[in-house]
């Protein structure tokens, strides 16, 4: 068997003579007979596998919204940023390893109100498979609806005055 992390040769037999007169031989693929070595490959490390993960951020009926701002941060709390030149809306992370990651949108469109509840954990798989947990995030659409603030209520009072002349006597 080979070392750990190593392959065996290609051929992985050699024969040894000994002559009458004591002298040694080995013969076979791999052996440096000046180094009396055999040689063992290093197994390349594997690439790790990777996943790409975007979503949309949308109002109620569906429409992109520009302006949002997210934060995604890995396991060790390094923020991962997002891609650039996404189209408006678009939120595109590449190149995720396995692990978890949490999303959370730290400020909403102008005009919008941010979700009750802004967090989602993304979980990227061994195998490059990417979920989301989380209230509000659509998995079959990939989006997270903002959903408008209410326009303010004008605020009214009723009121009644009386005119009247310099001595205070009502006209």
């Amino acid at each position: 068997a080979a070392p750990e992390g190593y392959d065996l040769p290609e051929n992985a037999t050699w024969t040894v003579t000994v002559s009458e007169e004591g002298a040694v031989t080995v013969t076979g693929d791999g052996f440096d007979t000046a180094k009396a070595t055999i040689t063992n490959t290093k197994i390349p490390e594997p690439e790790p596998i990777t996943a790409d993960f975007s979503f949309t951020k949308v109002d109620e009926n569906g429409v992109a919204l520009d302006g949002a701002v997210f934060t995604l941060v890995n396991a060790e709390g390094t923020v991962i940023p997002a891609k650039d030149g996404a189209e408006a809306g678009v939120f595109a992370y590449e190149d995720l390893v396995a692990g978890s990651y949490v999303l959370t949108e730290v400020a909403a469109p102008e005009g919008y109100d941010l979700p009750e509840n802004a967090t989602w954990t993304v979980t990227v798989a061994e195998d490059g498979t990417v979920s989301v947990t989380g209230e509000g995030f659509d998995a079959d659409k990939a989006t997270i609806t903002n959903t408008k603030t209410p326009e303010p209520e004008p605020v009214t009072a009723d009121f009644s005055f009386t005119k009247v002349d310099e001595n205070g006597v009502a006209l």
